[in-house]
């Protein structure tokens, strides 16, 4: 079970931009989750964070009704997407 976080500075991108990660997260026979999040200008910092940590809580508790395991949950990113691991993983409070 991954969920991978989207790049782009925070300021652009979004979750259909990086269907081809999601592609080969299931070709390897992952379950793949890639959450999308508000973004600046709409908001500012750590209201991403926040919807980050949300979207993992929400994995958490539901990922089992999609055959997922969850005490297996794995972080992962590109760019950006990386920071939003990092401060997710930083933000235990929020989750």
């Amino acid at each position: 079970m991954v969920i991978f976080f989207y790049g782009g500075e925070w300021q652009a991108g979004e979750k259909g931009d990086y269907r081809f990660a999601a592609e080969a997260l299931t070709s390897e026979g992952f379950i793949a989750v890639l959450p999308d999040y508000r973004i600046y200008p709409e908001v500012t910092f750590p209201a991403f964070v926040q919807d980050g940590a949300r979207a993992v809580r929400w994995v958490h508790d539901n990922i089992a009704a999609f055959g997922g395991d969850p005490g297996r949950i794995y972080l992962m990113g590109h760019s950006g997407g990386r920071a939003h691991c990092r401060d997710v993983g930083r933000s235990t409070r929020t989750i």
